[in-house]
């Protein structure tokens, strides 16, 4: 694997890799924004802590917009989308097979 390879990785492990980033980011692009309160509502079983710092996260690394509260996709996050789309019918399909 090239250094750059692992650059890529890495900085994917980073930005995505919290356990909490696909369902937020799900729930976003399905909502096309959301606050604090709606993603805390959506996703169970989650502290406030973990919450806010897998949203800090994704703004950090560019994936969410934060307006005043509001969670929207940048525009480099939007090319996320189809991919989370693509995730959530693996899911679908193979949690049937389990």
């Amino acid at each position: 694997m090239s250094q750059t390879e692992r650059s890529v990785l890495n900085y994917i492990r980073h930005a995505l890799g919290n356990h909490l980033s696909i369902p937020i980011l799900w729930y976003i692009s399905h909502h096309d924004k959301a606050t604090y309160e709606q993603i805390r509502g959506y996703i169970i079983y989650v502290t406030n802590t973990d919450l806010k710092q897998a949203l800090s996260e994704l703004v950090t690394y560019h994936v969410l917009n934060d307006k005043q509260g509001v969670y929207t996709f940048t525009k480099d996050g939007q090319a996320l989308v189809p991919i989370i789309d693509e995730i959530f019918q693996w899911a679908q399909t193979t949690a049937k097979k389990s």
